[in-house]
């Protein structure tokens, strides 16, 4: 792949990732409501399978996939050592054959039609080559396999993007990436289609979350695991002067009326086969 098209420091998001396993909240509002959602799809479906591989480990999902009961394996993949640890450790899939594999999205370790259902859970929008990573999913769901995914949406932390990108051109004079691209919901359909997916639909769920101060949506954002890992971005720390600009700019313009800040989340949701 070419260099210009490496968007994302897989490195640095695979040590972030192991640091989230650590304190990872799955109580957490935007997990939790995601994986309900997400599962709530799968049961929708009201047809038989029997193997599910899990993209992106979270136990909020592999809790929820307890309730399916022919299904007879389950494989639980992450990019992140500690999270497959942590995986190994709470085993909520104790009456399912399951397996707990280090792996990375990029390259699925599986031979075609391995799998009746695959599930991705918010790893697609850190994935460098998203058409290429899609292709590899329809290659190893079975015929007639059900893909599902949740991920991060264009509208996410757009209060913080254009909070952050006032305060640096004030106080410094320029603009740096500090929040990392996510796509929409056209390119998403167009992208399942070009994997070989002739019935996708994407759709969207926006909401708001309210966060006492901006140190308090970077704090939430850093213990999931969800930090800037742009290959472009800036890797100083950020000027005093211009976090408290950002402060005064974030809450001026985007604070609720019980004197919290609002944070717009975006997430795009994917049923395919």
């Amino acid at each position: 792949m070419s260099e210009d098209l490496i968007m994302f420091d897989r490195d640095t998001h695979v040590l972030k990732r192991n640091r989230a396993a650590l304190h990872f909240p799955n109580d957490n509002a935007i997990i939790y409501n995601a994986a309900n959602n997400l599962i709530s799809r799968l049961d929708e479906l009201k047809v038989g399978f029997s193997s599910i591989l899990v993209i992106g480990y979270n136990s909020v999902v592999a809790k929820l996939l307890k309730k399916f009961l022919n299904v007879k394996l389950v494989v639980q993949t992450d990019i992140a050592e500690k999270m497959i640890k942590k995986a190994i450790t709470e085993d909520a899939l104790e009456d399912k054959q399951s397996l707990k594999i280090i792996a990375d999205e990029e390259w699925l370790p599986f031979s075609e039609e391995s799998f009746d259902v695959i599930i991705d859970f918010f790893t697609l929008h850190w994935i460098n080559d998203l058409p290429g990573a899609l292709l590899q999913i329809k290659r190893t769901l079975k015929p007639n396999g059900f893909f599902f995914a949740s991920f991060f949406g264009g509208e996410t932390l757009m209060e913080l993007k254009q909070s952050i990108a006032e305060a640096e051109k004030k106080i410094e004079s320029k603009i740096t990436k500090r929040v990392s691209p996510f796509v929409d919901i056209r390119q998403a359909g167009s992208l399942l289609q070009r994997a070989g997916f002739s019935n996708p639909v994407v759709d969207k769920d926006n909401f708001a979350i309210k966060f006492h101060s901006v140190n308090d949506l970077m704090q939430t954002i850093r213990r999931i695991g969800e930090t800037n890992t742009l290959n472009k971005r800036k890797t100083t720390f950020t000027r005093k002067e211009t976090f408290y600009e950002l402060e005064k700019i974030y809450k001026k313009n985007f604070m609720s009326n019980d004197n919290q800040i609002n944070a717009t989340i975006e997430i795009l949701n994917i049923t395919a086969w």
